[in-house]
């Protein structure tokens, strides 16, 4: 709002030098003379300090990240109209590394145990494997958007074609398409899996490593392509037992896990060997060079029956400059008579057949350098320090609590704090 000026002695200041200084010049300045209105550099806006302002909010994708969004938006953000749109028709879209929605391949799991791979402030105790099937994650991840009420700001089957900003507005304008009327195109078609017949298994990556063990012992036959090699680890679970059988869960124990503060301790007891394990990310560091030595010798020795093999699949580069799998099964079914290594690139496929293409490809891969010359693991975070190097025996798992501890309006994964 604008505010008028007080009735002046002067509208110009006469005292501009000491020589101008006298009663004579003081007589001179006109009085009774209004100044003209004027406007303060900010107007005090007028509503209580605490009134909610409204805010819009826009999600793109129902997975976990999606989910947890709006979880925990809602209970930190009052006055939120939040919408979150996903292209399918239901929630968990995918997840780093797997579909639970979309994919359904044979042997779908998660190679992280189920008690780690979960939410912290919605922990399920019932896990049936240590490491979970697609479609027990799934189950999980909708309980918790039920649970939580999400679904009421869903848009399904809404895709986001466009995301731009508006700077005049300091808005984001999204264009989104309608897909409930969606038809799928003629020229498309269904690939059917028929054991009966050749299969060719396309790629070597988290899915790839699960379906070949699980498809081997049915098909005919199986080519499998596979342009790069990959490290196959051992387990990520607690036990170390790598196996393709699933490690199930006895229900004795998930009864023990039903103590809040039991359960609690068996949890950090998890996260805190996981996020401990950071040193052997960094190239050549003693942990890398010491794990690339263990892989390499695991992996030979899971090709035994077909030595050959050996200078096929080993990698050139460090471990996990690119991301490891478990993959249990996976390099004994490369042995198998019934399958082919293929390590040619594929140039194209039809319904009837595969072409790929006879040369060398031409590829680039990232590589880092660790050069601290300290040794820290962690050297990315601010001065250098972690928690871990300036606390002995610190708690890389203060995010695991107790459901009676959570509170959803402060509560934060802080997991990247170690």
């Amino acid at each position: 709002m604008a505010v008028k000026g007080p009735l002046v002695a002067a509208t110009t200041l006469p005292f501009l030098t000491r020589d101008a200084y006298s009663p004579s010049a003081v007589d001179a300045v006109p009085v009774n003379v209004k100044s003209p209105e004027s406007k303060p550099a900010f107007e005090i806006e007028e509503h209580p300090i605490d009134q909610v302002r409204p805010i819009k909010v826009g999600v793109i994708g129902a997975g976990l990240a999606g989910i947890t969004a709006g979880v925990l938006f809602p209970a930190k953000l009052p006055g939120l109209d939040l919408k979150i749109y996903d292209k399918n028709a239901d929630v968990v879209r995918y997840v780093p590394s797997l579909e639970w929605f979309e994919n359904t391949y044979p042997g779908v799991r998660c190679d992280i145990p189920a008690h780690v791979y979960q939410s912290g402030f919605a922990p399920n105790t019932q896990w049936t494997e240590e490491f979970a099937q697609g479609a027990e994650i799934r189950e999980y991840w909708q309980g918790v958007a039920r649970k939580y009420d999400v679904y009421r700001h869903l848009r399904l089957q809404q895709k986001v074609e466009r995301a731009e900003w508006i700077p005049q507005l300091a808005k984001w304008r999204v264009t989104i398409q309608d897909l409930k009327n969606n038809k799928v195109p003629d020229l498309l078609f269904i690939i059917r899996l028929e054991l009966t017949r050749r299969i060719a298994l396309i790629g070597n990556g988290a899915s790839g490593l699960q379906v070949l063990p699980s498809i081997q012992p049915l098909a005919h036959h199986v080519d499998h392509y596979a342009r790069n090699r990959t490290w196959v680890a051992d387990s990520f679970g607690t036990t170390g037992v790598r196996r393709l059988e699933p490690n199930i869960i006895p229900p004795e124990q998930r009864e023990t896990f039903k103590d809040s503060e039991r359960y609690q301790q068996y949890r950090k007891s998890i996260e805190q060997g996981y996020f401990s394990r950071f040193g052997a990310i960094f190239k050549n560091s003693p942990e890398n060079l010491e794990q690339r030595e263990k892989w390499t010798q695991l992996m030979l020795g899971r090709v035994i029956d077909k030595p050959e093999l050996g200078d096929l699949i080993i990698p050139d580069f460090p471990p996990n400059c690119r991301r490891p799998t478990p993959g249990p099964g996976y390099l004994e079914a490369l042995t198998k008579p019934n399958v082919s290594y293929i390590q040619t690139p594929i140039q194209r496929f039809t319904a009837a057949h595969l072409n790929y293409l006879r040369r060398d490809p031409r590829w680039e891969d990232w590589e880092y350098t660790y050069t601290n010359p300290s040794g820290n693991r962690f050297a990315y975070f601010g001065n250098g320090w972690t928690t871990r190097e300036t606390m002995q025996n610190a708690d890389l798992t203060p995010h695991v609590l107790r459901p009676e501890e959570i509170d959803l309006r402060s509560y934060m994964e802080g997991w990247w704090d170690v």
